[in-house]
This record gives C-alpha cells, structure tokens and sequence, in this order.
C-alpha cells in the first residue's frame, strides 16, 4: 500500500469519527444560540419539536385565531439547501450577530 492509499483510507476511517465528536462538542453551544432566536412554532430538528408535534400546535394557533375572529397565517419555509450553499462559519456569525 503507498502513501495515497494510506492517506485516503486514514481520512474515510478518522473523518467520520472526529466529525461526529465534533458535533457532540459543538452541538449545545450551536442550540444554545439558535434556540432563543427561534420563531414560537419552528419545529423539526430540535429537542421536543418534531414535525408531528408541529401540526397540532400549528392547527390550535389557527383554531383560536378563528375563534377569536382574527386573522391566521401560515408560512413553510425549508431553508435546507440554503444552508447548505452557505459557509457554516458565516452563517454562524450572522445568527450570533443577530442576537447582540
């Protein structure tokens, strides 16, 4: 085995597990954040906000806007490829600039 071997097979081995380490680390410092900036009916890839309990909470919200006669509204933004177009770093700094 040569060295680009080596190197190759190192990265798909070591990568993997130093990402996910990463991630643990890094997760609750990046949820901290993110969380006192979220809007009250985000749901999806946080702690005790999945999809399935956003439809109730959504559908009671536009239940009493009905019963109060008041106008209800609704928006579904996926901002997934977006986020994924972006350099995580400035992105990170945009949110934390946002809370200051």
């Amino acid at each position: 085995m040569n060295r680009t071997q080596l190197t190759h097979r190192t990265r798909k081995t070591v990568m993997p597990c130093l990402s996910k380490s990463f991630m643990l680390c890094f997760y609750d410092q990046l949820y901290s954040v993110i969380s006192n900036s979220r809007l009250g009916f985000q749901h999806g890839t946080l702690r005790k906000y999945s999809m399935v309990t956003a439809v109730p909470s959504i559908s009671d919200f536009i239940y009493r806007a009905l019963d109060d006669q008041e106008i209800a509204y609704f928006a579904y933004v996926n901002i997934a490829k977006a986020c994924n177009a972006v350099n995580p770093k400035l992105l990170l700094l945009k949110h934390i600039n946002q809370l200051k």
